[in-house]
């Protein structure tokens, strides 16, 4: 950088004219006054002049030297900006590598995390696939056994029948002749299961259904009317009890005290509504089934009317019943029966058109009349709505008769298997409907001759086995798949084609896909 200097003075001496300065040497000798005085003035300034170019130069040597040292400074900061730059940009290098290499890495354990995973579930499925194998030729081994057991059986029942039908004459037996398949005798289950209602519905099924092991029991079976009209005449109790029901429906609308007369249709709207409002949410039935039950409490309170309980009875009452005292409340009675009534018709429109939501009714159901607030002497009142279901289908009980069709038959059929499937074993309360009434109406079905087969034997069978088979199987084990392989497999080959034979056909499908059970 350049630096600029002031220029210098130069106040040198003036010669004024005529002024005598020489010397005898040579050299002028100033002797005018004002010569002098500006040779003086002269001296003076040249010597300003001196100390002031000093100043400046040394004012100008110490610019140079600021300048020089703020240069250097800049130079500095900018080599230190540029240094903290580089390392930055080192560090932001270095970080980026490692992320580089800490994601290869993570890569790397996941790829070998999959691998893993990939080869642990094809060692599964290897491990599934062989335990389906062994379990495939165990159920194939167990299925052989029962089929060979059951020809045995069948064979003994042929044979017993002939000899009994050449000692005995007797006019053939009206009902379904017996198959070599499953027996309205139910295999056994647990005890807790056992009740008087057992009894009541084991002869509602066709006696000539079930196995005789002895030459005596086949002669009943070949004389089997006897039997048949026991059913029938079952059959026929329970539906005296579903007209006697519609007359205790007449007497409790004309019941002469109006405010019981109030209370008692209160209740029933109640119980109607809280009927309505049970869906497939168990936790949410609870609601319902609270108001339900205090409907039903409130009405136990009312002694008064009463009416002959037992007229509303079929199964066969234990010995510790006190016959004389045989009187209940007649609201309550009807109470019962205006439950039963909602719960069929839950069954019949809401069960028919989706099958599972019969299960929370039933559920439902089998609480109430297992509870022993609304038994009388111990005896469960759960005939009152077994009665309906005997009058619109006699065709589960082992009685023919007018029955419906389509979604009807559908809920009803679902409807009985889940009041019929409850599972009591841990419970302290008795099962006022056991699962032995399921077998038995099961048989019923299956042992119908081919030649009588209808839709709504599909209809039926399917319902009670959908949604229903895994529990079926736990009460009674190889005797349900056997009979499920009936039901399933065989009676579509005789039944008529139609969209109920197909979609009983279809249920060895689901079976085998959600049961892993191959018929």
């Amino acid at each position: 950088m350049a630096f600029l200097t002031p220029p210098r003075l130069n106040l040198g001496k003036r010669k004024s004219p005529g002024s005598n300065d020489s010397t005898p040497s040579g050299k002028r000798v100033v002797t005018d006054p004002t010569r002098l005085l500006l040779n003086e003035f002269g001296l003076q300034a040249g010597t300003i002049n001196r100390e002031f170019n000093a100043r400046l130069d040394v004012a100008g040597l110490r610019r140079e030297a600021q300048h020089r040292k703020a240069l250097e400074d800049s130079a500095a900061e900018h080599e230190r900006i540029r240094n903290d730059a580089a390392r930055a940009q080192a560090l932001e290098q270095l970080e980026i590598e490692q992320k580089r290499k800490q994601r290869e890495t993570d890569e790397q354990r996941q790829l070998a995390r999959q691998q893993r995973q990939s080869e642990q579930q094809d060692l599964e499925k290897q491990v599934e696939a062989r335990q389906e194998e062994l379990r495939e030729a165990k159920r194939a081994q167990q299925l052989q056994e029962a089929a060979a057991k059951i020809a045995k059986q069948a064979a003994e029942v042929k044979a017993a029948t002939l000899a009994a039908a050449a000692a005995v004459v007797a006019t053939p037996p009206t009902a379904p002749a017996p198959l070599a398949t499953t027996s309205n005798v139910p295999p056994e289950t647990s005890t807790t299961n056992t009740s008087s209602a057992q009894n009541t519905q084991q002869g509602t099924s066709s006696a000539s259904a079930q196995p005789p092991p002895t030459a005596s029991t086949a002669t009943k079976a070949a004389a089997g009317e006897g039997q048949i009209t026991g059913a029938r005449a079952i059959h026929a109790k329970y539906i005296e009890v579903h007209k006697r029901l519609k007359k205790l429906r007449a007497a409790a609308a004309d019941l002469a005290d109006k405010d019981l007369k109030r209370k008692t249709g209160d209740f029933r709207r109640e119980i109607k509504k809280s009927v309505g409002q049970l869906t497939i949410d168990s936790k949410a039935n609870q609601t319902p089934f609270k108001k339900i039950k205090a409907a039903l409490d409130a009405a136990a309170a009312l002694s008064q009317p009463t009416l002959d309980i037992r007229e509303y009875i079929v199964q066969d009452l234990p010995a510790e019943v006190i016959q004389t005292q045989n009187t209940a409340g007649l609201v309550q009675t009807y109470l019962l029966n205006i439950f039963a009534k909602a719960v069929f018709a839950q069954l019949v429109n809401e069960a028919g058109a989706s099958p599972q939501s019969a299960e929370p009714i039933g559920t439902i159901a089998v609480r109430i009349f297992s509870a022993n607030e609304f038994r009388w002497q111990g005896v469960s009142l759960i005939d009152i709505l077994l009665a309906k279901f005997h009058a619109k289908c006699p065709l589960l009980f082992g009685v023919n008769g007018a029955t419906g069709s389509g979604e009807a038959m559908t809920g009803i059929g679902a409807g009985f298997a889940a009041l019929s499937l409850r599972d009591f074993g841990k419970s302290p309360l008795r099962n006022p409907f056991p699962p032995t009434n399921y077998w038995r109406s099961m048989a019923g079905l299956l042992n119908t001759p081919p030649e009588r087969i209808g839709e709504v034997h599909c209809i039926l069978l399917k319902a009670m086995i959908e949604n229903h088979a895994a529990r079926f199987i736990r009460f009674f084990g190889q005797a349900a798949i056997v009979a499920l392989r009936k039901a399933i497999v065989e009676i579509p080959q005789h039944a008529p084609k139609g969209a109920a034979n197909s979609a009983l056909s279809t249920l060895r499908v689901t079976l085998r896909r959600d049961l892993h059970l191959t018929l």
